[in-house]
């Protein structure tokens, strides 16, 4: 195996509107843009990245009309810097932001260099539209229009199903990852949400001018639980069970924190069944929502100059290794679906397979509309891999952690900022940090070991892919 090193990486970005759909010196103004966000959706959530169990029929759809990106890394397995590093187009260490909790005891390496970046939605500010955020938003906050949450409506149960379960959680903290809730769908916290975003798209129809307008539903974030009917049959969801003799191979660290964290070895399978079932499920409740969206642009008369986005900041782990929720570099939880749509300018029912990152999504909305993208940004967009006027996307991909920054205290000890390099074959995490003694380090084959049960990092075979994968890694963090 040979990789060429980030630093040869071709990083340089389209820094004129020779792809972009509007120059924005020009009149013409750029499409309205729909960004639809989750938090903790892992690919395999939605249909159209061929899982059989997963009903998204809605997404299914605007991925038919655009284009789906099969390999999207995000660049934190947390919420926080990973909408930070998408909104800067940077990576985390380059903005000193990679965790999510208080500050660490003592001050990592990576802070003496970190930078303030600007919000990449100014570019929209500055041309007279100011970006609308309803929802979840993080990072930002005051470059935004914003509404957040409202509560869930009162409602008592107006429908019959037999698909009842209790809350099922984890020891530690008592998160709860499956169970039904006795409400309406429509009353349901989304529900509100989605009424008060139809009423937005409807203002900005009566307005007559472009928007841009994200709305990021809290699902399948924790407390994971769904109205009965969009619970999916116990039997559904074909995945793997953890045992302990996977766990055995894996790095201290997660043998001994991740696991007190977000362990799942101690649940049943019957409990494990019901929490996949309701997650799926909680994913296709958001669909729901998001097919009235669709239905009120049709009505309103904004599709056809209306690009959608769909995207998570993060997945989600499922137990299959013995983990559940996010925080690790398991495809599941690393990985985000990754969806844009514009028919009529951007291909159609069109699957990329190249590794890509989510910090390049908003460059990609920068060339979309024609605008300057700084040359200085480590995103890129993704238009020119879109339009296939380039056929290979990045050769290795990154994400980090600070776990030492965690809100959790037992993450906080014996811990520090934890680096990932993936490749199409092979995947290497390790702790970068010398805060940390010794790097506890974990490598995959992803083309023998999809689901990464076999951790072989102690093999000798594999010293040479770890060499060259650590020095992906320096020349990454050193550019």
């Amino acid at each position: 195996m040979h990789i060429t090193s980030h630093a040869g990486i071709t990083l340089e970005l389209l820094s004129t509107s020779l792809h972009g759909a509007f120059d924005e010196n020009e009149s013409n103004p750029p499409p309205n843009i729909l960004w639809l966000m989750m938090d903790g959706c892992r690919p395999d959530a939605l249909g159209c990245y061929g899982t059989p169990w997963a009903h998204t029929p809605h997404i299914d759809q605007i991925a038919a009309r655009g284009v789906c990106f099969k390999n999207a890394t995000t660049q934190c397995p947390v919420c926080v810097p990973s909408r930070n590093s998408m909104k800067t187009g940077h990576y985390c260490h380059e903005i000193g932001k990679m965790y999510s909790g208080e500050k660490p005891d003592i001050t990592p390496p990576y802070a003496a260099t970190a930078k303030d970046y600007p919000n990449l939605l100014n570019h929209w500010t500055n041309r007279g539209m100011r970006p609308v955020n309803l929802g979840k938003s993080s990072a930002f906050q005051k470059d935004w229009d914003q509404k957040a949450d409202l509560p869930a409506r009162v409602s008592s149960r107006r429908h019959d199903s037999d698909k009842y379960y209790a809350p099922v959680s984890l020891t530690t903290y008592g998160w709860q990852i499956g169970g039904t809730q006795d409400i309406h769908v429509d009353d349901t916290i989304e529900g509100v949400l989605t009424d008060q975003a139809l009423d937005v798209l409807k203002s900005f129809a009566d307005q007559g001018t472009p928007f841009f307008l994200r709305i990021s539903y809290q699902p399948p974030h924790v407390p994971i639980q769904v109205p009965p009917p969009f619970m999916l049959e116990l039997d559904a969801v074909n995945l793997p069970f953890p045992n302990k003799q996977i766990l055995d191979s894996k790095p201290r660290f997660e043998r001994e924190q991740l696991r007190i964290y977000s362990g799942t070895l101690d649940l049943s399978e019957h409990a494990l069944r019901v929490a996949r079932a309701t997650y799926y499920g909680m994913v296709s409740m958001v669909d729901y929502f998001i097919g009235k969206l669709m239905d009120a642009l049709n009505m309103l008369g904004l599709m056809d100059n209306t690009l959608i986005a769909v995207n998570s900041d993060h997945g989600q782990a499922l137990g299959e290794n013995g983990l559940h929720k996010k925080r690790s570099f398991y495809d599941p939880v690393i990985q985000a679906p990754l969806i844009i749509s514009w028919p009529g300018h951007l291909p159609q029912n069109k699957l990329i397979t190249e590794q890509v990152e989510m910090l390049d999504l908003i460059p990609t909305f920068m060339d979309i509309a024609g605008m300057h993208i700084p040359e200085t940004l480590s995103g890129k967009s993704l238009l020119p891999l879109m339009l296939d006027k380039e056929t290979t996307g990045r050769e290795v991909t990154y994400a980090e952690i600070d776990y030492s920054g965690s809100m959790y205290q037992p993450l906080r000890e014996n811990s520090g900022r934890r680096v990932m390099a993936r490749t199409r074959d092979w995947k290497l995490d390790y702790f970068n940090d010398p805060r940390v003694p010794g790097k506890d380090g974990a490598l995959y084959n992803l083309t023998d070991d999809p689901w990464e049960h076999h951790n072989m990092y102690c093999d000798p075979a594999c010293r040479d892919v770890i060499e060259e994968l650590e020095q992906c890694i320096h020349d990454w963090d050193h550019v």
